[in-house]
């Protein structure tokens, strides 16, 4: 619970997610994703510090756009409807473990809630490192982005009256790693393939954090797009075995998201706890992108 620190409820990741869906839960720092990824890809086929400024017309077979959250290329191609504050703010800080205070170390991922709040602790980089998120609510307006820098005052003053556990990690963060932002949703767009252009990951389906499924569609989209094409089907044929079989996946998956808010920030004492409704409970993890049916076109 959040003031007493008193377990509400256990998930036992590691062993039953072996078990269940035959491979391990992993904890990973996003740069160290990313450096798998790019040398799975072969770095030499990457350009850096190239953003998308336009769209023209360009010579090729096709173009994948994953371009992110706030993509150039869906807007300009596929249209941009308007994003929502949602009245929630996300808090992030990394503190290496040796300077975790012993109380606050303990060992796996850990949640807390609370009354419009949440604080999630767990290890990165084999345990070197704690990865510490707090997802709050607001009634002030806040930006969307992740460079936006703040106090630890003003992380603190968010936790006022929360368990000492919380209060310890935060105060270990330092300046240059805590930063928070707004959380904006946007609706699904009605499709994501037009003509020879196609979006994947966050600028086809950008989704609120609550699940923590935003890189894992992304890197479920790239699976089924390379299924579609591999099997010789003509580019129109591949996008739209590609759209079929992701779109309704990737629709329920950021309808969850946004419902995630009030399922997490509960007041135990008071309401007691809500419906059980995790990852593993709406069969989520039983998704194989390698092996899920590509539908016709």
């Amino acid at each position: 619970a959040h003031d007493s620190g008193a377990p509400i409820l256990e998930i036992p990741r590691g062993r039953v997610t072996r078990e269940t869906y035959g491979a391990p839960y992993v904890m990973l720092h996003r740069a160290d994703l990313h450096a798998l990824l790019a040398d799975a890809a072969g770095r030499d086929t990457i350009v850096l510090d190239s953003a998308v400024a336009d769209v023209n017309t360009v010579d090729a077979d096709a173009v994948i756009a994953a371009d992110g959250l706030k993509s150039v290329v869906r807007s300009t191609v596929f249209g941009n409807p308007p994003a929502r504050f949602t009245g929630h703010v996300a808090w992030r800080g990394l503190v290496p473990a040796e300077a975790m205070p012993p109380e606050a170390a303990a060992p796996g991922s850990t949640v807390w809630a609370g009354p419009g709040r949440i604080f999630v602790r767990y290890p990165i980089r084999h345990g070197t490192i704690i990865n510490l998120v707090g997802l709050t609510r607001t009634d002030d307006w806040a930006a969307e982005g992740w460079s936006n820098r703040v106090s630890m005052a003003d992380w603190l003053a968010q936790y006022d009256g929360w368990h000492h556990d919380v209060i310890s990690a935060i105060a270990a963060t330092g300046d240059e790693s805590r930063i928070a932002w707004g959380l904006f949703a946007r609706d699904p767009l009605p499709t994501i393939i037009s003509g020879r252009v196609a979006l994947l990951g966050d600028a086809a389906h950008p989704m609120l954090p609550f699940m923590g499924q935003g890189a894992a569609m992304a890197i479920e989209d790239g699976v089924i797009l390379g299924r579609a094409f591999k099997g010789g089907a003509t580019l129109g044929e591949a996008f739209a075995r590609y759209e079929a079989v992701r779109k309704p996946r990737t629709d329920f998956i950021q309808h969850q998201s946004a419902l995630g808010a009030d399922r997490l920030q509960f007041d135990v004492a008071r309401t007691g706890l809500p419906p059980a409704e995790t990852e593993d409970s709406l069969g989520i993890f039983h998704y194989d992108p390698s092996t899920a049916p590509l539908e016709a076109a």
